[in-house]
Protein backbone atom coordinates (compact mmCIF):
# COMPACT_ATOMS: atom_id res chain seq x y z
CA UNK A 1 0.00 0.00 0.00
CA UNK A 2 1.30 3.46 -0.89
CA UNK A 3 4.27 2.20 -2.93
CA UNK A 4 4.62 3.74 -6.43
CA UNK A 5 5.99 0.52 -7.97
CA UNK A 6 5.70 -3.26 -8.01
CA UNK A 7 8.32 -5.95 -7.46
CA UNK A 8 8.67 -8.96 -9.78
CA UNK A 9 10.73 -12.14 -9.36
CA UNK A 10 11.94 -13.70 -12.62
CA UNK A 11 13.09 -17.32 -13.00
CA UNK A 12 13.66 -19.83 -15.80
CA UNK A 13 13.46 -22.82 -13.42
CA UNK A 14 16.79 -24.09 -14.77
CA UNK A 15 19.57 -21.85 -13.46
CA UNK A 16 20.11 -20.60 -9.92
CA UNK A 17 19.92 -16.94 -11.00
CA UNK A 18 16.63 -15.18 -10.21
CA UNK A 19 16.52 -11.48 -11.13
CA UNK A 20 14.35 -9.19 -9.00
CA UNK A 21 12.76 -6.43 -11.06
CA UNK A 22 11.12 -3.15 -10.10
CA UNK A 23 8.26 -1.87 -12.25
CA UNK A 24 7.32 1.74 -11.62
CA UNK A 25 3.67 2.63 -12.12
CA UNK A 26 4.44 4.90 -15.08
CA UNK A 27 7.24 2.76 -16.56
CA UNK A 28 6.89 0.66 -19.71
CA UNK A 29 9.71 -1.76 -18.80
CA UNK A 30 10.88 -3.10 -15.43
CA UNK A 31 14.39 -2.39 -14.13
CA UNK A 32 16.56 -5.23 -12.81
CA UNK A 33 17.94 -4.24 -9.40
CA UNK A 34 18.88 -7.48 -7.63
CA UNK A 35 19.91 -10.96 -8.76
CA UNK A 36 19.49 -13.90 -6.42
CA UNK A 37 21.77 -16.90 -6.91
CA UNK A 38 22.85 -20.17 -5.24
CA UNK A 39 24.37 -18.21 -2.34
CA UNK A 40 20.92 -16.86 -1.42
CA UNK A 41 18.54 -18.58 -1.08
CA UNK A 42 21.32 -21.02 -0.17
CA UNK A 43 21.28 -24.10 -2.42
CA UNK A 44 22.97 -27.46 -2.06
CA UNK A 45 25.14 -28.60 -5.01
CA UNK A 46 22.82 -29.66 -7.81
CA UNK A 47 19.71 -28.29 -6.09
CA UNK A 48 17.30 -26.42 -8.36
CA UNK A 49 16.52 -22.77 -7.68
CA UNK A 50 13.53 -22.35 -5.39
CA UNK A 51 11.23 -19.39 -4.97
CA UNK A 52 12.01 -17.45 -1.78
CA UNK A 53 9.54 -15.71 0.51
CA UNK A 54 8.97 -12.11 -0.61
CA UNK A 55 7.15 -9.12 0.88
CA UNK A 56 6.91 -5.56 -0.42
CA UNK A 57 7.26 -2.81 2.18
CA UNK A 58 4.78 0.05 1.83
CA UNK A 59 7.71 2.44 2.25
CA UNK A 60 9.11 1.20 -1.08
CA UNK A 61 11.55 -1.57 -0.18
CA UNK A 62 11.38 -5.33 -0.24
CA UNK A 63 12.21 -8.28 2.03
CA UNK A 64 13.36 -11.63 0.61
CA UNK A 65 13.61 -14.63 2.92
CA UNK A 66 15.21 -18.07 2.95
CA UNK A 67 13.54 -20.21 5.61
CA UNK A 68 14.62 -23.60 4.27
CA UNK A 69 18.43 -23.63 4.34
CA UNK A 70 18.57 -21.01 7.12
CA UNK A 71 16.51 -18.34 8.86
CA UNK A 72 17.68 -15.31 6.89
CA UNK A 73 15.74 -12.38 5.48
CA UNK A 74 17.49 -9.84 3.27
CA UNK A 75 16.08 -6.33 3.11
CA UNK A 76 16.53 -3.85 0.27
CA UNK A 77 15.43 -0.28 -0.32
CA UNK A 78 13.50 0.82 -3.41
CA UNK A 79 16.77 1.17 -5.37
CA UNK A 80 18.01 -2.33 -4.55
CA UNK A 81 20.53 -1.24 -1.93
CA UNK A 82 20.99 -3.63 0.98
CA UNK A 83 19.44 -2.62 4.32
CA UNK A 84 20.96 -5.58 6.15
CA UNK A 85 19.85 -9.09 6.98
CA UNK A 86 17.52 -10.42 9.64
CA UNK A 87 18.99 -13.66 10.99
CA UNK A 88 17.75 -15.94 13.74
CA UNK A 89 20.07 -18.72 14.90
CA UNK A 90 17.42 -21.09 16.18
CA UNK A 91 17.31 -24.84 15.48
CA UNK A 92 14.73 -26.40 13.23
CA UNK A 93 12.10 -28.46 15.03
CA UNK A 94 11.36 -32.10 14.23
CA UNK A 95 7.90 -32.85 12.91
CA UNK A 96 5.60 -34.95 15.04
CA UNK A 97 4.32 -38.35 13.86
CA UNK A 98 0.82 -36.90 13.11
CA UNK A 99 2.42 -34.10 11.07
CA UNK A 100 4.41 -36.56 8.97
CA UNK A 101 1.36 -38.75 8.40
CA UNK A 102 -0.78 -35.74 7.41
CA UNK A 103 1.96 -34.60 5.03
CA UNK A 104 2.24 -38.07 3.44
CA UNK A 105 -1.53 -38.16 2.88
CA UNK A 106 -1.49 -34.68 1.36
CA UNK A 107 1.41 -35.62 -0.93
CA UNK A 108 -0.39 -38.78 -2.05
CA UNK A 109 -3.47 -36.75 -2.98
CA UNK A 110 -1.28 -34.23 -4.79
CA UNK A 111 0.54 -37.02 -6.67
CA UNK A 112 -2.78 -38.54 -7.69
CA UNK A 113 -3.97 -35.21 -9.14
CA UNK A 114 -0.66 -34.73 -10.96
CA UNK A 115 -0.82 -38.27 -12.34
CA UNK A 116 -4.32 -37.63 -13.67
CA UNK A 117 -3.17 -34.46 -15.41
CA UNK A 118 -0.15 -36.23 -16.90
CA UNK A 119 -2.26 -39.10 -18.22
CA UNK A 120 -4.62 -36.61 -19.85
CA UNK A 121 -1.63 -35.00 -21.57
CA UNK A 122 0.04 -38.30 -22.51
CA UNK A 123 2.83 -37.86 -19.98
CA UNK A 124 4.65 -40.28 -17.70
CA UNK A 125 4.29 -41.03 -14.02
CA UNK A 126 4.68 -38.05 -11.64
CA UNK A 127 7.64 -37.62 -9.29
CA UNK A 128 7.40 -39.05 -5.80
CA UNK A 129 7.57 -36.82 -2.73
CA UNK A 130 9.09 -37.69 0.62
CA UNK A 131 8.28 -35.45 3.61
CA UNK A 132 11.22 -33.93 5.42
CA UNK A 133 11.71 -34.93 9.03
CA UNK A 134 12.32 -31.32 10.14
CA UNK A 135 10.06 -28.30 9.78
CA UNK A 136 11.38 -25.46 7.70
CA UNK A 137 11.85 -22.19 9.57
CA UNK A 138 9.30 -20.68 7.17
CA UNK A 139 7.98 -21.29 3.68
CA UNK A 140 7.47 -19.42 0.42
CA UNK A 141 4.45 -17.24 1.31
CA UNK A 142 5.56 -16.50 4.88
CA UNK A 143 6.37 -12.77 4.82
CA UNK A 144 4.11 -9.71 5.02
CA UNK A 145 4.48 -6.09 6.11
CA UNK A 146 1.81 -4.22 8.03
CA UNK A 147 1.03 -0.51 7.68
CA UNK A 148 3.52 0.40 10.44
CA UNK A 149 6.42 -1.21 8.57
CA UNK A 150 6.54 -4.23 10.88
CA UNK A 151 7.58 -7.46 9.17
CA UNK A 152 5.51 -10.54 10.00
CA UNK A 153 7.05 -13.97 9.46
CA UNK A 154 4.71 -16.94 9.51
CA UNK A 155 6.96 -19.65 10.92
CA UNK A 156 6.40 -23.41 10.86
CA UNK A 157 6.85 -23.75 14.64
CA UNK A 158 3.09 -23.94 15.24
CA UNK A 159 2.74 -27.45 13.83
CA UNK A 160 -0.62 -28.82 12.66
CA UNK A 161 -2.93 -26.90 14.96
CA UNK A 162 -1.44 -23.46 15.40
CA UNK A 163 0.57 -20.68 13.80
CA UNK A 164 3.48 -18.73 15.30
CA UNK A 165 4.42 -15.38 13.75
CA UNK A 166 7.77 -13.74 14.45
CA UNK A 167 7.42 -9.94 14.45
CA UNK A 168 10.18 -7.47 13.58
CA UNK A 169 9.75 -3.71 13.91
CA UNK A 170 10.45 -1.16 11.18
CA UNK A 171 14.14 -1.13 12.21
CA UNK A 172 14.30 -4.95 11.80
CA UNK A 173 14.53 -5.59 15.56
CA UNK A 174 12.82 -8.75 16.82
CA UNK A 175 9.94 -7.76 19.10
CA UNK A 176 8.29 -11.12 19.84
CA UNK A 177 5.74 -13.71 18.76
CA UNK A 178 2.06 -13.70 17.91
CA UNK A 179 0.37 -17.09 18.36
CA UNK A 180 -2.89 -18.10 16.66
CA UNK A 181 -4.65 -21.37 17.61
CA UNK A 182 -5.23 -22.38 13.98
CA UNK A 183 -2.95 -23.30 11.10
CA UNK A 184 -2.89 -20.35 8.68
CA UNK A 185 -1.81 -20.36 5.04
CA UNK A 186 -1.60 -17.25 2.89
CA UNK A 187 -2.33 -14.18 5.01
CA UNK A 188 -2.37 -10.38 5.18
CA UNK A 189 -2.21 -7.96 8.10
CA UNK A 190 -3.33 -4.32 8.05
CA UNK A 191 -4.89 -1.77 10.42
CA UNK A 192 -4.94 -4.23 13.31
CA UNK A 193 -6.64 -7.01 11.34
CA UNK A 194 -5.04 -10.36 10.50
CA UNK A 195 -6.78 -12.30 7.72
CA UNK A 196 -5.58 -15.77 6.84
CA UNK A 197 -6.54 -18.76 4.72
CA UNK A 198 -7.45 -21.82 6.79
CA UNK A 199 -8.60 -25.30 5.75
CA UNK A 200 -11.14 -27.42 7.57
CA UNK A 201 -11.15 -31.23 7.99
CA UNK A 202 -12.91 -31.60 4.61
CA UNK A 203 -10.17 -29.53 2.91
CA UNK A 204 -12.57 -26.66 2.34
CA UNK A 205 -10.69 -23.36 2.35
CA UNK A 206 -12.04 -20.19 3.94
CA UNK A 207 -10.73 -16.90 5.32
CA UNK A 208 -10.57 -16.39 9.07
CA UNK A 209 -10.15 -12.89 10.55
CA UNK A 210 -8.58 -11.89 13.88
CA UNK A 211 -8.06 -8.52 15.56
CA UNK A 212 -4.44 -7.86 16.53
CA UNK A 213 -3.85 -6.14 19.86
Amino acid sequence: PGSPHSWLLQTDFRTADQPVLKLADRATEPAKLITLNAEFPKLEPGEHARTPAIAADGRGGIAIGDGIAEYRIRRFDENGRSLGDIVRTIPKQRKTAPELETERERMQRHSARVAQMLRAEGGTRPPTFTPREERNHFNMDALAYDEAGRLWVRTERGGLNGTVFDIFDAAARYVGEVRVPMRIGTYAVHNGILAGKVTDDDEVEFVQVWRVR
